[in-house]
């Protein structure tokens, strides 16, 4: 059994806050989708009483539950910390084996230096010309060009709920304007919170890591929307949380920056970078264009619905009356998005070295990095929120 000689307060702390506040709102969510046809047998699975003792008001209401779901990554984080820094006080009396799930959560002293190949790259000096044309200028292209396409799926589907939006109040959704607006505004708080913690992936995570990872969370904004927007009935609430995780797209520029900019020599950094804000930005006008035309195909099947206002599209105006698959505008970006993630996990790279990202980890470490990070981002979106609105 070999010993663990150290536990990172932080990564503990930062794993047992982000499932027990995943925990608390899942939960809380399956409490509010229950509290019409409530039983004892459901609040019996539900641990409802003994949850409200800790949390007073979860399960009541949405906003009620979502701070309390901010309060369960506090308490998470504080009793991951209080662990770690136990155990490493009293480390001499105490072993661990040193299992693969464990060194997810655990950094170790004599962690094993990551390896070329498995999407690492070890020597990179793309400031030696002799470098980077013989190996630098192909790598960093193919990262260029899986990381563009990623950023503009990620840019579509953190503002599609402008165009969403419209396409509720022309099918006749039963939510008043300043309640349907209030989606593109949380989803645009969102993006912009989760850019702060979003700049810090790559140092943390590696780039290949990060964009994989960031570019499959957008499936569950996308996925999310297209079944949420199959029945005219889907509480507000809902719309909501997908709005606020939609926020991840716009998260992902500052990470895609960040990562583009190493893998170029600063006499070509302009260029690259302007590719890769630029074109990646243009999933705007994509969204604005492909949404209302994929609203009009039955492609993914589906119950159709009938526009009670007429419609628009690049090419002319869709007349009320006509049948309308709104969730399309969410299952759209499937087409893009699995093909992008597999892109990302075997066509990118991490760029190991003490100036980019001295320490990855292996893949789940990486992933919970970054999903804390986004965790304490959304939570701070949802302070906000919860303030404003």
């Amino acid at each position: 059994m070999k010993k663990i000689t150290k536990i990172s307060v932080i990564e503990l702390g930062l794993a047992a806050g982000v499932s027990w506040s995943i925990t608390i709102f899942v939960l809380g969510l399956l409490a509010l989708l229950f509290s019409t046809e409530a039983t004892l047998l459901t609040n019996i699975i539900l641990l409802k009483g003994v949850i409200n003792l800790i949390y007073p008001g979860w399960g009541e209401s949405f906003a009620e539950t979502l701070l309390m779901t901010v309060w369960a990554l506090v308490h998470g984080f504080f009793a991951g910390f209080l662990i770690a820094s136990f155990y490493n006080i009293f480390s001499k009396n105490i072993s661990l084996p040193d299992l693969t799930f464990l060194s997810a959560l655990y950094k170790k002293r004599d962690f094993e230096k990551p390896t070329e190949g498995r999407g690492n790259l070890l020597e990179w000096n793309v400031e030696d010309e002799r470098f980077w044309e013989s190996t630098g200028k192909k790598i960093a292209t193919r990262n260029l060009w899986i990381s563009i396409p990623s950023l503009l799926c990620g840019f579509a589907i953190w503002l599609m709920w402008g165009i969403i939006s419209v396409q509720m109040l022309n099918l006749g959704f039963s939510f008043s304007n300043a309640e349907l607006f209030t989606l593109t505004s949380i989803a645009g708080l969102s993006g912009a919170t989760l850019r702060i913690p979003s700049t810090f992936f790559i140092r943390i995570a590696g780039g290949r890591n990060t964009i994989f990872f960031t570019t499959a969370l957008l499936m569950i904004p996308a996925i999310g929307a297209g079944i949420a927007l199959q029945n005219k009935e889907t509480p507000l609430w809902i719309f909501q949380v997908l709005a606020l995780l939609s926020g991840f797209g716009g998260g992902n520029f500052a990470s895609s920056m960040s990562n583009i900019s190493f893998f170029f020599p600063k006499r070509v950094q302009g260029t690259s970078l302007g590719l890769n804000a630029g074109l990646g930005n243009f999933g705007v006008t994509t969204m604005q264009i492909l949404i209302p035309l994929m609203m009009t195909i039955g492609i993914f099947g589906g119950t159709s619905m009938v526009l009670e206002n007429s419609s628009g599209t690049l090419i002319g105006k869709i007349p009320a009356g006509t049948e309308t698959y709104i969730h399309n505008a969410g299952y759209v970006w499937l087409f893009l998005l699995i093909p992008l993630a597999f892109a990302g996990w075997f066509g990118m790279n991490n760029i190991v070295k003490e100036t980019v990202t001295p320490n990855p980890g292996n893949p789940i470490q990486a992933f919970l990095k970054i999903s804390g990070l986004l965790a304490i981002g959304l939570a701070t979106s949802a302070i906000g929120l919860y303030l404003l609105i």
